[in-house]
């Protein structure tokens, strides 16, 4: 048995206990919601690529919903967590699948559509409310 398992999980563990002090300083009233959003960005990553969850906060103005949100953006697309989230505040329910009868072939619809550009990624939205419409 490789010891380097327990080491990756030792860091991570050491990582968590970083982040928790950190978020106890300064937005300790954010720490279960912050938690649990990133149990459901593990699950994503580790999971079933199969099976979609959604975690929704709902809350007053000015309740940390988004300051939550934030801090899973990343920097860049390019940096060493990028790849597992896409980030837009600008779509609706038809966007998901378009059937755009304007794409010539099945790449163009890859461009177009939103449910290939979340394959084995996390969606980052600040607002729902077009989706309710």
């Amino acid at each position: 048995m490789s010891l380097k398992p327990i080491r990756e999980v030792s860091i991570i563990q050491t990582r968590m206990q970083e982040l928790e002090v950190l978020i106890a300083k300064h937005f300790p009233y954010l720490m279960h919601p912050w938690k649990a959003a990133l149990a459901t960005v593990a699950c994503g990553v580790i999971g079933n690529p199969f099976r979609c969850l959604a975690l929704i906060f709902v809350g007053q103005a000015s309740s940390g919903k988004s300051t939550v949100e934030e801090s899973f953006y990343p920097p860049d697309m390019n940096c060493d967590y990028g790849q597992w989230f896409f980030r837009s505040d600008k779509f609706s329910v038809a966007s998901f699948v378009s059937h755009s009868t304007s794409a010539k072939d099945e790449e163009q619809l890859k461009k177009v559509d939103l449910l290939p550009k979340l394959r084995n990624r996390t969606l980052l939205t600040s607002e729902l409310a077009e989706m309710f419409k």
